[in-house]
């Protein structure tokens, strides 16, 4: 792993983390609003 594939996966983790965990967190809502409504 070089330093610049560490840095930017460091800067995407930072960036994108939150974003990847509303986005989880959103789809599990979703998963299950339509497990009660089935």
């Amino acid at each position: 792993m070089t330093w610049q594939m560490f840095t930017t996966h460091i800067v995407e983790d930072t960036l994108f983390g939150p974003f990847q965990n509303r986005v989880k967190r959103l789809s599990g809502i979703v998963v299950n609003i339509t497990a009660r409504i089935f």
